[in-house]
């Protein structure tokens, strides 16, 4: 490395360009590749930073030195120790905190105010937490989650540490050679590089239909929600699939179908560490801002737990999504709560368990949504007795005579805010294949 070797020269010029307003870096590690968008627009100086030191080759042949299970994943050390005293003090000041340290998002290590340098860390889970502490994100691995997840994380906090706690000065002085000695188990960050700029996925989101009223939610950022995740065998006949995974979980209301078994005590299909959301209010899930409104669950049910019911109203990328869980007829509060629904999931089925279908045509002519996604209803192929579920029936009889069906071969769905205009759909999924019925 020659002594006019930028990364030896954090003064100079070249380190001060501006970020494109979004932009990709791969990253390929002993493990595999992912990608992180960047958003600059939710913390500009992180962002800038960051694009220019991958653009300078700055994370080359590198160490995931510090990687912790069910947290984070932290690199930023240069491999060659000769680069590390030149960038320890080369401060950026504090970006505002813009979304929250989700599942996937990427942001700067720090000790305190004005303290970030080149160390950032990859959130393995929902660590909100840190939002008041002053960590702001500034990009979400948007492909390849499943391999920072498998980076080596047997060493823990013991290869060095993190910023505030840890001893990073054995790092500082050898580098690599070090880590690789003492630390071998360590995957390593083989290449970062800027991809072209017009390669950032669109804003289009991505709607995964499980089976009952469960669906998953997902940004063109990466940033996704489980909506009413069911219980394994309680009144359906089938189980909950395993590896479904989300930033965060929504829970209308506490029925087994609904919000997996937990009011009944059963063992939850989500870790412990994953963000779940009950109540009314307003939230943010990466780029995907949430609003729970007060409703309540259709008579006659639910009444252990007051009927209460949380209809949830999504708004991403451009598109408005609710979900109404079991709730009864929307009032006026709802429907004003409510404005603009782009995508529409009601219950619906041909015996009328949650919403008589007058009520729900009475509902959908007041709410005009593009797409109307029925869902609650009686899935027969994964079904082993044919008068089970009880009282809840099948929506082929229900659809039948209604313009504008579109019947999915496929149980996931990609939309476009573009695409809003134009005479209203019925979106009926294929359930998961992941879906199997208990044989």
């Amino acid at each position: 490395m020659g002594r006019s070797d930028p990364l030896l020269h954090p003064e100079a010029a070249v380190w001060q360009e501006q970020a494109p307003a979004t932009y990709a870096v791969s990253i390929q590690t002993t493990k595999g590749t992912f990608t992180i968008d960047v958003r600059r627009e939710w913390a500009p100086l992180g962002a800038d930073r960051f694009f220019n030191l991958v653009r300078h080759g700055f994370y080359d042949d590198s160490r995931f030195f510090r990687v912790v299970p069910g947290f984070i994943v932290q690199f930023g050390l240069p491999g060659d120790a000769t680069v590390t005293p030149h960038w320890l003090n080369r401060t950026i000041p504090d970006d505002s905190v813009r979304t929250s340290n989700a599942r996937g998002t990427i942001a700067y290590a720090m000790t305190g105010p004005d303290t970030r340098t080149t160390q950032v860390y990859i959130s393995l889970a929902d660590n909100g937490r840190l939002d008041e502490q002053g960590f702001a994100p500034f990009g979400r691995v948007s492909r390849g989650m499943e391999v920072v997840d498998e980076l080596y994380g047997g060493y823990g906090e013991n290869a060095g540490g993190g910023l505030r706690r840890g001893d990073q000065s054995k790092i500082y002085v050898g580098g690599n050679a070090h880590l690789d000695r003492d630390f071998p188990e360590l995957d390593k960050l083989i290449q970062a590089t800027v991809a072209e700029r017009d390669s950032l996925p669109e804003s289009r989101v991505t709607i995964d239909y499980i089976a009952h009223a469960a669906f998953k939610i997902t940004s063109s950022s990466g940033s996704s929600v489980l909506i009413d995740p069911f219980a394994s065998q309680v009144w359906i006949g089938y189980d909950w699939p395993e590896g479904i995974h989300a930033d965060a979980i929504l829970v209308t209301h506490p029925h087994y179908d609904h919000d997996g078994g937990e009011y009944r005590g059963m063992p939850v299909p989500w870790s412990a560490s994953t963000r779940v959301i009950r109540e009314p209010g307003r939230y943010e899930i990466g780029d995907i801002a949430v609003e729970g409104i007060t409703g309540k669950h259709a008579d006659p049910y639910g009444k252990e737990f007051g009927q209460r019911n949380t209809i949830f109203l999504l708004e991403v990328d451009g598109l408005r999504i609710a979900h109404l869980g079991d709730n009864g007829p929307l009032t006026e509060s709802n429907t004003n709560a409510l404005g603009r629904v782009d995508v529409l999931m009601s219950p619906a089925d041909a015996v009328d368990h949650i919403l008589a279908t007058p009520v729900i045509d009475a509902m959908i002519a007041r709410i005009q949504p593009r797409w109307f996604v029925p869902m609650h209803y009686r899935l027969p192929d994964l079904e082993a007795e044919l008068d089970k579920p009880d009282d809840l029936g099948e929506i082929d009889p229900w659809l039948e005579g209604r313009v504008g069906v579109v019947r999915l071969k496929s149980s996931r769905v990609v939309l476009e805010a573009s695409q809003r205009d134009g005479a209203m759909q019925y979106l009926v999924f294929e359930h998961s294949p992941a879906v199997e019925r208990d044989r």
